[in-house]
């Protein structure tokens, strides 16, 4: 902050306060005005960047919830770090944002005074986002090694090297946190902005190495899978489909690197509060694409399980758009044309046949007949401006059970065109 060069010890309470509220805490530049009113910020940006996908980790966040307690009914001990460090990520969230739009972040400080800085709506989020930094990241870090222990439980070695990168994420962010806990909190009797001034040289001096720890254990946590999933006994589509859920973490790496870059910025400059901006966005970033990540293995569970209302859903308009594209039972004639050795059924829009409406899929609402689908039989059905060929192959055979009639040993060839 600006040294005061002014005797104040003999000002009045009311002439100290407009004092402070007209002096900027940094001189401002040669040729700049300072600007307490309507300065230039970058808060509006910060907000406008991390909000959107705030969001979108919520939705996943609160589709795992629902995949644990509703469709598998099992909460194990990862769904426990993964709350903890969803719930510190919503606080980080909500503090960055009291602090741009109601604090100064992303303000110059020749553009803010010292009753500005002094303010708890700019000297609480500050202290939050510092403290819950390392603390968010040791839950959600923690949530990657205990879901890879089950995951590949039967993988001596991918189990061992998760047992070790659980232990070095424990004990790095433990000291983390504690070291930022300790020079972050004021004591009894300490003020809010005497300490929070004078433990910002303590806190930025592990701004960066705590980056670098960071990214190191994200490019460990997107490794380990990749070679654990080559060893699991499944086709190679399988495979694929599971790294690319793996590789999403890629995304988290980025935001890491550049964290490093923008809190490198941030120790090298007399501008914090402008540059505290790109350090926030960048990791906010981190921290939602890790929860999201976390979350993908529950977001495809929740596409394919059958209780599922996304499923139920996807299934709804795939039958809505099957029977939109299918015809109804309704009434036809029926021409047969002898071609080679097999017989060819042409269906238009006129006269009913009944023998067309024995029911092979009633879900779907395209019925024929599998009687006449014996042998080389081939119906063409030209209702409705489509075209659909149902061919049928084989010897079929007819047989009865308790009243219901069923055929087997065919084969159906179904072509359908527009």
């Amino acid at each position: 902050m600006a040294t005061i060069n002014k005797n104040i010890t003999n000002l009045s309470p009311e002439q100290l306060q407009q004092f402070f509220a007209n002096t900027p805490s940094l001189p401002a530049p040669n040729g700049t005005i300072s600007n307490f009113i309507d300065p230039p910020s970058r808060a509006l940006m910060q907000i406008s960047v991390t909000s959107p996908l705030f969001g979108i980790m919520l939705l996943f966040a609160l589709n795992r919830l629902y995949v644990k307690l509703y469709l598998v009914r099992k909460v194990t001990w990862d769904d426990s770090t993964l709350l903890l460090g969803t719930i510190s990520a919503i606080a980080y969230y909500a503090a960055s944002v009291r602090g741009a739009k109601y604090g100064r972040f992303g303000i110059h400080e020749w553009d803010s005074s010292f009753l500005q800085l002094s303010r708890m709506d700019c000297l609480i989020p500050s202290y939050i986002v510092t403290v819950l930094g390392p603390l968010t990241f040791f839950f959600l870090k923690m949530t990657f090694f205990l879901l890879y222990l089950q995951i590949f439980d039967r993988l001596k070695c991918i189990k061992a090297a998760s047992w070790v990168g659980l232990a070095a994420t424990a004990i790095s962010y433990s000291i983390l946190s504690i070291w930022v806990f300790n020079y972050a909190t004021p004591r009894p009797g300490e003020s809010w902005l005497g300490k929070v001034t004078s433990s910002q040289e303590q806190t930025q001096k592990i701004v960066v190495p705590q980056a670098i720890i960071g990214l190191i254990i994200d490019l460990y946590i997107l490794i380990l899978p990749m070679i654990g999933v080559q060893r699991l006994q499944m086709s190679t589509k399988k495979k694929n489909g599971v790294r690319l859920i793996f590789l999403s973490g890629l995304m988290a790496c980025v935001c890491s690197a550049c964290s490093i870059y923008y809190r490198d910025r941030l120790i090298h400059t007399t501008y914090g509060l402008w540059e505290i901006s790109p350090v926030i966005i960048t990791t906010s970033y981190e921290m939602f694409i890790g929860i999201i990540c976390a979350c993908m293995p529950s977001a495809a569970l929740a596409v394919r399980h059958e209780r599922s209302v996304f499923y139920r859903f996807t299934k709804s308009v795939s039958g809505s758009s099957n029977n939109s594209n299918s015809h109804s039972a309704f009434k036809y004639t029926a021409q047969t044309v002898t071609h080679s050795k097999s017989h060819v059924h042409i269906m238009t829009n006129n006269d009913s046949d009944p023998e067309a409406l024995v029911a092979t899929d009633r879900k779907n609402g395209q019925y024929y007949n599998l009687e006449v689908l014996r042998g080389d039989e081939q119906w063409m059905d030209r209702r409705n401006g489509i075209n659909t060929v149902v061919e049928g192959g084989g010897d079929g055979k007819m047989e009865e059970h308790g009243g219901i009639r069923m055929q087997r040993e065919f084969d159906i060839d179904v072509q359908q065109m527009v």
